[in-house]
């Protein structure tokens, strides 16, 4: 039996492994005191510190999950549900209190993954192979948003980053997911069961990116994080099938509750018989590639643009957001705007 469960956003423990556990939008202390980062001498120093984060709240994730798994068993059981899932009816126990078969979950949601990946990427360039950017300064431009350092921002958003095949980067974000998978399945739930590690994050991916500041990627404070494994919004230069090859060097299978792709595609893709063929043969190629899931938009950003200017003409403009369908000019401004700002795809 599966329920939802607690949110775990890895741009913030990397946020606070560079802050030694703070918090930029709590203003306090909230995680490990892991160091001072302008001490940190290698890039290991600073893996260990965010891995330190990681374990610290994955641990709180647990707590919470199984305080909210007993109040649930106590006060609110489901017993006609129940009644419909194996080995419930059998036990005589309802599936809060461990009646079903299996009891697997809840996930411990994430989003941002490719977000911390780029980030990790450019520090690993520019501070620690390159040494062009002291940590101190970097992080001195982190605490400012950016504000007064603008051309050590245009180095970091220079920096390789997810979905353009490049080895660099792609590695570091496999690691990260498979850090955040083995974290989370170290945990278990109240039924006998563990954890399940799970990147969906529908419309949150907006909303949570307002909880977490800059990052060494360039992204500014309080900006959308990433959706999914999707690379972040613009930087897919290479053309899909290089996304394709980023997220093919996951082990996709470790994400086991799964995780979203988002590529947006040009409606004139459709045009001709060929585009079509040239579209299935690239969807062939991520079912080789292993890849969990990938949905499409094919909304030009003409289009999109046009439907924000006069929203009565397209009441019936529908675009999948980050694992679900929704009615373009019903969504917020800000998910209408990361969408546009995805790349937008030839074949």
């Amino acid at each position: 039996e599966f329920n939802v469960g607690p949110f775990l956003l890895l741009p913030q423990m990397l946020e606070l492994a560079l802050a030694d556990g703070w918090s930029r939008y709590h203003g306090k202390f909230m995680g490990v005191r892991t160091g001072d980062p302008r001490t940190f001498k290698t890039f290991e120093e600073l893996a260990e510190a965010y891995l330190k984060q990681l374990a610290y709240f994955a641990h709180h994730c647990e707590i919470a999950n199984k305080n909210s798994e007993i109040t649930l068993a106590e006060r609110y059981p489901t017993i006609y549900t129940s009644a419909l899932i194996e080995d419930c009816i059998e036990n005589g126990i309802p599936r809060e209190a461990g009646g079903a078969r299996f009891n697997f979950g809840p996930c411990v949601a994430t989003a941002g993954a490719t977000d911390v990946g780029d980030s990790l990427a450019a520090i690993k360039k520019l501070v620690f192979d390159e040494k062009k950017i002291a940590m101190a300064e970097l992080i001195d431009a982190l605490e400012k948003n950016f504000e007064g350092y603008e051309p050590l921002r245009e180095e970091l958003l220079k920096a390789p980053k997810f979905g353009n095949d490049n080895d660099d980067v792609d590695d570091i974000v496999s690691w990260i997911m498979k850090t955040y998978c083995d974290e989370v399945v170290k945990h278990q739930n109240t039924r006998g069961g563990y954890l399940v590690p799970y990147q969906n994050p529908l419309v949150w991916y907006v909303s949570t990116g307002k909880l977490v500041g800059a990052l060494p990627s360039g992204r500014k404070a309080w900006e959308p994080l990433s959706d999914g494994i999707s690379p972040t919004r613009g930087v897919d230069v290479s053309g899909p099938t290089a996304v394709f090859n980023s997220v093919g060097k996951i082990d996709n299978a470790s994400i086991f509750f799964g995780q979203t792709l988002n590529l947006r595609l040009n409606p004139d893709v459709f045009v001709s018989d060929h585009g079509v063929r040239m579209l299935a043969a690239m969807i062939r190629t991520f079912v080789d590639l292993k890849i969990h899931h990938c949905q499409f938009n094919l909304v030009s950003s003409e289009t999109l643009r046009a439907a924000q200017q006069k929203p009565e003409d397209y009441q019936d403009l529908t675009v999948r957001v980050a694992g679900y369908v929704a009615y373009f000019t019903r969504l917020g401004r800000d998910v209408q705007n990361s969408i546009i700002a995805r790349n937008e795809h030839g074949l």
